[in-house]
Parts: structure tokens; sequence; C-alpha cells
């Protein structure tokens, strides 16, 4: 399990956010932090995420700069695939 966290500050929700990665379940766990307290105030999880799931999470929180560099975090320890469909079982 690999862990960080970004001190966003103002361009964020809460200020913090912290990633958490699991490559053996293959999921990823958004935890807002309020910035003056440090205390958890909201947290998202992903199981087989995919890039468009979890930026659209993500720009509702921080701006798309920082929720790109959070994906980047996380595709350097999980692979993630960028499509956000699954392929139709009729084709």
């Amino acid at each position: 399990m690999a862990q960080k966290l970004f001190k966003i500050g103002e361009y964020a929700a809460h200020g913090k956010w912290k990633v958490v990665v699991s490559p053996a379940g293959s999921v990823v766990t958004f935890i807002g932090i309020d910035y003056d307290t440090n205390k958890e105030v909201e947290r998202k999880e992903f199981k087989n995420p995919t890039y468009l799931e979890m930026y659209n999470f993500l720009t509702e929180v921080t701006t798309s700069y920082w929720a790109d560099k959070l994906i980047e975090y996380v595709q350097s320890i999980l692979p993630i695939s960028p499509h956000s469909y699954v392929a139709s079982p009729f084709s």
C-alpha cells in the first residue's frame, strides 16, 4: 500500500488530500483532510478505477491541474485504464 499527502491549500476543498493506493486489490482512496485541524472530513474509494471516474470526482473538489497531479501519482503505482467505457458483450 502506497500513500502520499498533497498540501494543495486554497485550490482544493479542505486544503489537503491524501491518496492511498492498494495495488493488490486495485483500490484507490482519496481522503480530504481539513488544513487547520488535520482531521479527515471526506473519503472516496474507487475499486478498479478508470481515469475518467477519478478525474470527475477530483475536479469537483479541486482544480483540473491538481486532479491531474493526484491521478499521475496513482498511475505511477497502479496502471489505470484511460477509458471510461466497458466493451459491449454484443460486439
